[in-house]
């Protein structure tokens, strides 16, 4: 028994194969070993116009048919194997082809062909920003620092100071060059801006209670964001 090839199948469990009648194997060669065989009937009744899924199955050398058959695809079924009968012959090439063909656009393989998916852009999510703990103690020791230099009300203690202007001997008849601007600093004993350096004990005082009033207000508010 194998595909295409057209039996006589007895089964009266089944609405389409109530008497032996002939029938097209549609199971694959690899699986008609299987205790159920899917078939496609055939009958000898004229089918309507605009039948389009029913062709007529004619007699040849290779498929003796006693009359007129026309095979029926939308009435594919399984019956067990124990209800197929002799072989009556097989399909020819083209109608093989054909009866493929109805098989897959009744049953609508080819709509449901397979497909690779398609590459996702990833999708932009509109809402809060997160805040982490160590953006959270940034943000306050930012804002102890600048309420700290608005209390002390630092001012410089050291005279403005006039930048040096020093430019190159240009000799006469000769093009101008470019200047080139220093500025002199006497006495800077730090990177830091003048006047953030306490000069006096009050000053030295004020800055520790300062720094004090800072570490405070940073550690509470650190422990309130938690």
């Amino acid at each position: 028994m194998r595909r295409n090839e057209v039996v006589t199948v007895a089964d009266r469990s089944g609405e389409a194969t109530g008497k032996p009648r002939p029938a097209i194997i549609v199971t694959a060669d690899e699986f008609t070993s299987l205790d159920w065989i899917v078939i496609c009937p055939l009958t000898a009744r004229e089918p309507d116009e605009g039948a389009d899924l029913m062709r007529e199955i004619l007699r040849s050398d290779r498929l003796p048919l006693r009359e007129r058959s026309w095979a029926e695809p939308h009435k594919i079924t399984a019956i067990r194997r124990r209800r197929i009968g002799p072989r009556i012959g097989v399909l020819s090439d083209v109608e093989a082809l054909w009866l493929n063909r109805a098989i897959v656009q009744l049953l609508g393989v080819a709509a449901a062909r397979w497909r690779p998916p398609r590459k996702r852009k990833p999708a932009v999510i509109e809402g809060p920003a997160v805040i982490t703990a160590v953006s959270e103690r940034r943000k306050a020791a930012v804002e102890a620092k600048a309420a700290l230099a608005a209390s002390l009300k630092l001012t410089p203690t050291e005279p403005e100071r006039t930048p040096v202007v020093a430019t190159s001997r240009t000799p006469s008849g000769a093009a101008a060059k470019s200047a080139i601007i220093t500025v002199r600093r006497k006495g800077a004993r730090a990177i830091l801006p003048p006047g953030l350096l306490p000069d006096t004990p009050e000053e030295h005082k004020q800055r520790g209670e300062a720094a004090d009033a800072m570490w405070r207000e940073v550690v509470r508010r650190v422990r309130e964001g938690r």
